[in-house]
């Protein structure tokens, strides 16, 4: 086994046809999950996310089964990999990233906060008069540290 610094942490997303057999969809997981511990990684978590609609159809395809792998490769790997994707007749879409550090270990652990309602099943804010007075809630994806500002034009006159 290489040596487990020079391993880099990476994240990849499959999506293979949603009417696969789910002993089909198990079998090519375990291949993969092989080939990366075959190369010299470790898996380090396996989410199968299911069948979920495609955001648009791919082929003829309109549902994918997604599944979520987080390892440890060696960069030169990651072109391996991404080739055995590409061949794969089974592959409708993938991606493999560089996996970011302080990072949630797996999107699907993300959870938006849940609305807070008053006793009446109403959110603050969102009713009577004083609805301008009082700030909507402003969920974490837009906090300003986060927002790119490339829309807006300093040098542009009014």
């Amino acid at each position: 086994m290489k040596e487990a610094h020079s391993l880099i942490h990476y994240e990849t997303v499959f999506v293979l046809p949603g009417d696969a057999q789910p002993q089909k969809v198990d079998d090519f997981v375990e291949k993969v999950k092989s080939l990366i511990v075959q190369k010299g990684g470790e898996v380090t978590l396996a989410e199968k996310w299911g069948r979920r609609r495609l955001a648009y159809p791919i082929g003829r395809q309109r549902e994918g089964y997604y599944t979520f792998l987080q390892f440890n490769a060696q960069p030169s790997f990651v072109a391996e990999l991404n080739q055995f994707f590409h061949v794969s007749e089974d592959v409708i879409r993938q991606i493999i990233c560089k996996a970011l550090k302080g990072k949630p270990a797996s999107p699907m652990m993300v959870v938006p906060p849940a609305p807070s309602f008053d006793a009446h099943g109403h959110r603050p804010g969102a009713h009577g008069p004083s609805a301008a007075s009082v700030p909507a809630p402003v969920s974490v994806a837009a906090a300003p540290s986060e927002v790119s500002h490339a829309h807006s034009n300093p040098t542009a006159t009014a």
